[in-house]
């Protein structure tokens, strides 16, 4: 005998088995719903450029400083026309250019080109951040037996630049002149050009932090796995091992790029989504994670995150802000969904059992 359960007329119970029913989907759409809302929607900061690749970006409060591969370019933090600033081929002393990471410093930005020197090594160059200057490179690695092999990221603490390197993922620090060039604990990883890889750094109360991804920059064989991590060391004291906040298999794809940090808070960009976790490590948390983007370098300012974003069309800068509550996890939304959906199909066949044996 097949026993159906009628939505109304067949008693209080069935009318309490629907509401309850009824309710549990209508707090699984809310939720979701909900959630979705809290999510930080990006804003395209200027104009899309197609064909273009945007490395790293910086600001000093009132311009965005953008990093293309062969070029340096502004724009007002509001958004505007871009300005390109300085191309490598203004001051390459290879013919190449591959600039990777920028910062802003007073009236200056740095950057590094790690392909711009005689032999194709990386230089460190400085220019005024209003244009018009000549780049000067405070340091070229040919010329001091290249201590920096391949620099893929570089940050101030106002005082000293520091710049992470592909290779081996040295960090060393240096005056805004170039001198004093010294390196911040031990190699972070073995190997040379076969295991060189993204690395990006920040800086922030008396901490460097590195976001090592497991991006290669050489096509030639690892000798070793390469695997992607969040690490910190102190930028006061030189020596010392470098502690990892969070460590492969915990990353998704190729891990961090690019990494960010704010009022003791850290923001790191993997494939196409923004995180941020403390900096003692712990758990991280997404931000947001639009579909078919590729995050790069990225700053923070005001309680917004400025992110070099590529797409398979061309680059642009998104502004995301952050004092929105962030989204779960879309696993975590969608059993929270199916919980509630459970709920609702249990209670009315929990009531039905009860009737049948009555």
């Amino acid at each position: 005998m097949r026993h159906v359960i009628e939505p109304k007329g067949l008693g209080n119970e069935g009318i309490r088995s629907t509401k309850w029913r009824r309710a549990a989907f209508f707090c699984a759409v809310v939720f979701l719903g909900y959630a979705s809302n809290l999510a930080a929607a990006p804003t395209v900061v200027g104009s899309f450029q197609p064909g273009q690749i945007f490395r790293d970006v910086v600001t000093d409060g009132s311009t965005l400083y953008i990093a293309a591969p062969d070029r340096i370019l502004s724009m007002p933090i509001s958004g505007g026309s871009l300005t390109t600033l300085y191309t490598s081929s203004q001051y390459s002393q290879s013919g190449a250019g591959n600039i990777s990471s920028l910062t802003v410093v007073g009236n200056d930005i740095y950057w590094a080109d790690n392909q711009s020197g005689p032999a194709t090594d990386t230089q460190i160059l400085r220019a005024p951040k209003a244009g018009g200057g000549a780049p000067v490179a405070i340091y070229t690695g040919a010329f001091v037996g290249e201590p920096i092999v391949d620099a893929t990221g570089i940050t101030t603490d106002g005082t000293q630049l520091f710049i992470a390197d592909a290779i081996q993922g040295r960090v060393h620090s240096m005056n805004l002149d170039g001198s004093d060039l010294t390196q911040i604990g031990p190699n972070r990883y073995g190997g040379f050009f076969g295991d060189a890889r993204l690395n990006d750094i920040a800086y922030g109360s008396g901490a460097l932090f590195v976001a090592q991804s497991a991006v290669k920059t050489s096509s030639s064989p690892p000798t070793a796995p390469v695997t992607a991590a969040l690490q910190t060391h102190s930028a006061i004291i030189g020596s010392g091992p470098w502690t990892d906040l969070a460590v492969s298999p915990g990353f998704l794809g190729d891990g961090p790029r690019g990494i960010a940090f704010d009022a003791g808070t850290l923001y790191f960009t993997e494939g196409g989504s923004l995180y941020s976790i403390s900096t003692a490590g712990g758990v991280r948390t997404e931000i947001v994670d639009p579909p078919g983007h590729t995050y790069e370098g990225l700053t923070i300012f005001s309680g917004n995150a400025f992110i070099a974003d590529n797409t398979a069309q061309g680059a642009q800068i998104i502004r995301v802000g952050l004092t929105t509550q962030a989204v779960p996890e879309p696993a975590t939304l969608a059993l929270f969904g199916v919980g509630l959906a459970a709920l609702g199909l249990i209670r009315p066949v929990r009531c039905a059992k009860c009737r049948r044996l009555t």
